[in-house]
């Protein structure tokens, strides 16, 4: 593994760059975990076969989101 060093000087600016970089990072893995939701939930559910294009229009319901085991 290759470890990094900040420069001297520019740790806050590091910091404040790395926790906005997490909190995008987070937003997508929310988004990309709801879209993946609803194709599994179509496939298991529904005998239908969703692309992720289809997906991003779509949504379930709260119980339906509940049914939905992702195990990724």
């Amino acid at each position: 593994q290759d470890f990094y060093r900040c420069q001297e000087g520019y740790e806050a600016k590091a910091a404040s760059i790395s926790k906005e970089a997490a909190k995008k990072l987070v937003k997508d893995m929310h988004y990309e975990a709801r879209v993946q939701a609803i194709i599994d939930y179509y496939a298991q559910y529904r005998g239908m076969k969703v692309k992720k294009e289809e997906a991003r229009t779509m949504n379930l319901t709260r119980e339906q989101f509940l049914k939905v085991n992702i195990e990724h």
